[in-house]
């Protein structure tokens, strides 16, 4: 909770609040890769690690997530 107070404000706890609450909703969602894998950070500067685990890893730019219609309405959310 807060009240934001100015310099003209007459009193610290009077003027609009401002209550966020946090919104619990249990969805399901997929999340898959896109396009095809590149070159990690750790092995564009060289990084090899103590195994070269790093020496020859990938990652992907882009990802995608998407949720089924149902769980889809669940996500959204009004925001002023």
């Amino acid at each position: 909770m807060r009240v934001p107070a100015t310099a003209k404000s007459k009193s610290l706890l009077g003027g609009s609040w401002e209550l966020c609450l946090p919104a619990v909703r249990d969805v399901a969602l997929t999340v898959s890769s896109v396009g095809k894998a590149v070159e990690s950070w750790q092995a564009s500067i060289g990084l090899e690690g103590l195994k070269k685990e790093f020496k020859t890893s990938t990652r992907f730019r882009r990802w995608a997530v998407s949720a089924n219609d149902a769980d889809a309405v669940r996500l959204h959310m009004e925001y002023i």
